[in-house]
């Protein structure tokens, strides 16, 4: 499918006075698939057991910005390292200040803003996952009335920027190891600081989360007359239990970062290869 006249907050000419603007602009290439699976692996009088699975993968292109030049995407307390809107690129292509050699010796000696490769496969890097899926599953015991149910949920190919990192660096409590920059003689300089090697605070944002457990029991009908009703249930559940994502990360849950909230109810330290075990979490509200 193709986007036309799609919705962005674009920058004005600055003799203008008008900053950011909502524009209808430009052309999006949209490409999809999804798919699901339901099966019941157990039905009979005495136990009820099911599963679904569902499956999604997108990918976008920008294919024409009506004649504007490349911008930035979004803002946060003045910050715009978010992505970019560019034609031939993902939207939100990740467009930072990075590390660069400007003699070809090898050693890195400056620093500018460019798009951002993956440093494994060369492609570009996106806030965006490109592809997302849930696997689920209930168990009932129709005799006891008790019901066991959980659901679990992953995303792959987005990543997100690690601002807690940022912060602890710019408050001397480093996390993160910075390169070190060279003079154009080979000497070394110093570190790189995070502003200017911002490629290093961009993490996979891939996860597997184990996102709730359940248990519901139907109470007899005879104490749900008592209470002016027809049928009552008893349900013990539990959020947010467990937590994989594939690297060290300092911010707080994988599927958020302080640019985009793709999970808003989180909060919590997520620790590489399910380690830990636990996500601490909570509800917003």
């Amino acid at each position: 499918a193709v986007t036309t006249d799609a919705i962005f907050s674009v920058d004005e000419q600055p003799s203008t006075g008008q900053g950011s603007q909502l524009r209808n602009i430009g052309e999006i290439e949209n490409r999809g698939l999804e798919a699901s699976l339901s099966v019941d692996l157990i039905r009979n009088p005495s136990a009820v057991w099911d599963m679904n699975v569902t499956w999604s993968a997108l990918r976008n292109e920008v294919k024409d910005l009506g004649g504007l030049p490349p911008f930035q995407l979004g803002s946060l307390a003045g910050r715009r390292e978010f992505g970019r809107i560019q034609e031939g690129y993902p939207i939100g292509v990740r467009y930072a200040s990075q590390p660069v050699d400007t003699n070809g010796d090898g050693l890195p000696d400056g620093a500018e803003r460019g798009l951002v490769l993956d440093p494994e496969t060369g492609e570009t890097m996106t806030p965006y996952p490109t592809s997302t899926g849930s696997i689920g599953s209930s168990f009932t015991l129709p005799a006891t009335g008790i019901t066991f149910r959980a659901q679990a949920d992953w995303s792959r190919g987005s990543t997100v920027q690690d601002y807690a990192a940022a912060w602890s660096t710019f408050n001397a409590l480093p996390r993160i190891v910075f390169p070190t920059r060279y003079n154009l003689d080979g000497s070394e300089r110093g570190t790189y600081s995070y502003s200017q090697a911002f490629n290093y605070l961009l993490v996979k944002g891939d996860f597997f989360k184990l996102r709730e457990v359940s248990m519901s029991y139907q109470l007899p009908e005879s104490f749900a007359a008592r209470l002016g009703g027809s049928n009552a249930q008893l349900t013990f559940s539990a959020r947010n239990l467990w937590t994989w994502v594939p690297a060290q990360q300092s911010i707080f849950a994988p599927e958020e970062s302080r640019e985009y909230l793709l999970d808003p109810e989180l909060h919590g330290y997520a620790e590489p290869n399910g380690d830990s075990g636990l996500q601490l979490g909570g509800s917003q509200s």
